[in-house]
């Protein structure tokens, strides 16, 4: 990571990358698989997020779509009973290296439950 820990995607999208590649299913289908636009998440202890708008909005799109997934209506190849759904972005850094931003869901496919890698609420 950059000295500044700032992460960039920068336009265009084509660095963005798709967790589930062959194995993504229709019910998937309105999950953002790439981000859009510019995006710089900082964090050191606080996250924050800045963005054109296009950028902005696709990353709130990425969340929504996530959220509003059906988890009981994936394959268990896909996301198995004890797992939550997540997608994998791979975004360029400030420093031009690669990393990661993840999205995903703390609440179990199966039971719905918060899943014991995340603390408790």
């Amino acid at each position: 990571m950059n000295p500044d820990n700032k992460i960039i995607v920068p336009l265009p999208p084509a660095s963005a990358a798709v967790r589930m590649g062959g194995m993504a299913s229709w019910h998937t289908k309105n999950v953002i698989r790439t981000l859009s636009g510019y995006l710089v998440v900082d964090g050191d202890g606080e996250i924050r997020v800045y963005g054109d708008p296009e950028g902005l909005r696709s990353l709130g799109q990425a969340l929504i779509s996530v959220a509003d997934l059906d988890q009981s209506a994936l394959d268990d190849r896909e996301c198995p009973p004890d797992d939550s759904f997540h997608q994998h972005y791979t975004i360029m850094q400030a420093d031009g290296s690669l990393g990661g931003l993840t999205v995903g869901r703390v609440d179990e496919k199966a039971s719905g439950r918060i899943r014991d890698c995340f603390p408790a609420v």
